[in-house]
């Protein structure tokens, strides 16, 4: 009679757990969660960047201020070389 019950179960216990064993909608949860860290790990990296990018560019300026004796007027003042007494203060800037 147990065995009856067991083989019973088969299909319907299968659609109810999915795989693994896990019921099914805690998977798709599982899921979901998982998109959403995902997500979120990127957008900080993309602050973090943009932290960063910033920062250099702040110190390009105190470098180019402290060389050059003035505020750069341009962003190109602090990425190419236009004479001989001042060089690239920072790598050139690209928009995404």
């Amino acid at each position: 009679m147990l065995i009856q019950l067991a083989n019973n179960a088969g299909p319907s216990a299968q659609a109810i757990h999915g795989i693994g064993g896990a019921p099914a909608c805690l998977q798709r949860q599982s899921r979901a969660i998982a998109i959403l860290l995902y997500a979120n790990v990127q957008a900080r990296a993309r602050i973090a960047k943009g932290q960063a990018d910033t920062r250099a560019l702040a110190s390009a300026i105190s470098i180019y201020s402290a060389h050059m004796g003035t505020v750069a007027v341009a962003l190109s003042n602090l990425t190419g070389s236009r004479d001989e007494r001042s060089g690239p203060y920072s790598r050139s800037v690209h928009g995404h």
